[in-house]
């Protein structure tokens, strides 16, 4: 049940962010109820979310770091990749770019470790857009590639669709 209301959390971000709030706190009072460390983890991750889309930035790093302690010491590289994804972002945001990298290829890695294709495509994709951020088109574009290529393989719609609309905007720009 904690895997399913964090999991739920994370999918009504994308339609009603307010909603996330308590689908987060059920899952983090149940996972500690539970003594479930993994599920207090991912929910810490939808914390710092939650903090990150209120532009609470310094309660999202304190957040993440919360999250990643845990992470780490119950070995989930998904949630890792996860938070390292969103992490990036906040960084990203901020324009950390030196730890928005850090964050994202270390992300890539362990999803690809963990087998979590559409995980290590966003990323890439994410990669991709921060190159672009700083002006280095160049960097992009293998990026974007890979992304799209590795779309194809699976059949990843969302995939395919982001990385041509990224690869184009990239080119348009040039």
């Amino acid at each position: 049940r904690v895997n399913l209301l964090n999991t739920l959390a994370l999918e009504i971000r994308r339609m009603d962010r307010k909603q996330m709030i308590p689908y987060t706190q059920e899952a983090l009072q149940l996972s500690r109820k539970l003594n479930y460390e993994k599920g207090e983890g991912r929910a810490m991750t939808n914390k710092a979310l939650i903090a990150y889309d209120s532009l609470d930035f310094g309660n999202v790093f304190t957040q993440f770091e919360k999250a990643q302690k845990i992470l780490e010491r119950v070995d989930d590289k998904e949630g890792l990749a996860i938070l390292l994804r969103y992490r990036g972002r906040a960084h990203l945001d901020e324009g950390h770019y030196v730890e928005t990298l850090d964050d994202y290829l270390k992300a890539i890695k362990l999803a690809d470790d963990v087998g979590d294709i559409t995980l290590s495509i966003d990323v890439k994709s994410n990669v991709g857009y921060l190159y672009n951020v700083i002006g280095d088109d160049n960097k992009a574009i293998p990026y974007y590639t890979e992304a799209l290529d590795q779309s194809i393989k699976i059949g990843y719609k969302a995939g395919m669709a982001g990385a041509y609309n990224a690869m184009g905007k990239t080119f348009k720009t040039q």
